[in-house]
């Protein structure tokens, strides 16, 4: 069947755009009360919207949703905080970078950003996040046209899923206590005042487009898209030498950025998704009701409400916390650009083996 959806709707589109900062801004603390500054409306909010809306569709017009596409698109994705921000050139604002440089690249600021951040909590968990709330709008609909079928396997409640869950809960409530100075009530209204956008956004699109709700309905036509490109370009051309000018890194420096960028993007080409016949086994193989839903999110809110309570009244532990977690999502960032660099790379040389094999031919008497 096909899943091109009506895009005359606005509200799914806006969800994605609300959960990615959410998961991007919010857990990290780097936009409290975003919803009530000039700045986080007209700027931060549509940034991430925008790169989340395109490197999605690229996603779908490739056809390449896996994890692993996913997260190579979010490298991607997090090199904005080169052109716009400067932030993997210079560091955090009004700061150093913290472990120094290397060719002009903030080295902890780099790991931390381009290689966990923005490709997980800026991209994949928000568009895993909206899959759960479109399955959760209509249970009677086929969970085939509803989500990702590659992406089945992170929505089980297993016991794996569920401490990821926990941990990304853990490093919001951190994050954004420490970064809010420990200010219990700011740091509060911004994750209700965040949620309470997005449970509009997600109300209107389940009022607007019922069953048809769906990860499909992030697809743009023509114009979106296009839309959405001109968008960028006007962002990243107004944003670079206007925002931070003195934070510009040298030529070198951005010469190794753009041959960053081809490298991602070769091995986002070369990288080929497992196929085969997923959506009628999963159809008959898995019970639905093992699956993430609205409920389960509802609780993991209700802990990070808790958490961020806690760690605002024990400012020595979250400070501690901080500097664990931090720690840890270097760590994780450098696991998971390794790891994937590897799985692309293995995929070369076994396609390259396949391709020499396929020219043997046996002797003839």
């Amino acid at each position: 069947m096909s899943h091109q959806e009506n895009n005359s709707n606005i509200f799914p589109l806006l969800l994605i755009g609300a959960l990615s900062m959410f998961f991007a801004e919010v857990s990290s603390g780097a936009s409290v009360l975003w919803f009530i500054d000039t700045w986080g409306i007209f700027v931060t909010f549509p940034l991430y919207w925008g790169h989340t809306l395109f490197f999605f569709n690229i996603a779908l017009r490739c056809r390449k949703l896996d994890f692993t596409s996913l997260y190579l698109l979010g490298v991607l994705f997090g090199l904005y905080e080169s052109w716009i921000t400067k932030v993997i050139w210079a560091g955090y604002f009004g700061q150093s970078p913290g472990w120094g440089t290397i060719a002009g690249f903030a080295i902890a600021e780099l790991l931390v950003i381009v290689f966990f951040w923005h490709p997980i909590m800026s991209f994949i968990v928000p568009i895993f996040v909206f899959e759960i709330l479109s399955l959760s709008a209509n249970s009677e609909v086929p969970v085939k046209d509803k989500i990702l079928l590659e992406h089945v396997a992170f929505f089980v409640k297993s016991r794996r899923n569920w401490l990821i869950a926990l941990l990304i809960t853990l490093i919001g409530a951190v994050f954004l206590s420490v970064n809010a100075g420990f200010n219990l009530i700011a740091a509060e209204l911004t994750v209700l005042g965040s949620v309470a956008i997005i449970f509009v956004f997600y109300f209107l699109s389940k009022r607007k487009l019922s069953s048809r709700l769906s990860i499909y309905s992030l697809q743009l036509g023509k114009k979106g898209f296009t839309t959405v490109i001109i968008y960028l370009i006007l962002l990243y051309a107004i944003m670079f030498p206007l925002l931070l000018p003195e934070r510009i890194s040298s030529l070198i420096t951005i010469l190794l950025t753009i041959v960053f960028y081809i490298v991602i993007i070769l091995l986002f080409y070369i990288h080929k998704p497992a196929s085969g016949n997923t959506h009628s086994s999963f159809e008959t193989s898995v019970d639905t009701s093992v699956l993430f839903t609205v409920k389960d999110l509802r609780r993991l809110l209700i802990l990070l409400i808790v958490l961020i309570l806690v760690m605002c009244i024990l400012p020595v532990i979250s400070a501690t916390l901080m500097i664990v977690l931090y720690l840890g999502t270097i760590f994780l960032g450098i696991i998971l650009i390794i790891t994937t660099s590897l799985k692309v790379i293995k995929e070369i040389l076994e396609n390259r083996n396949s391709v020499s094999y396929t020219h043997l031919t046996l002797p003839t008497n």
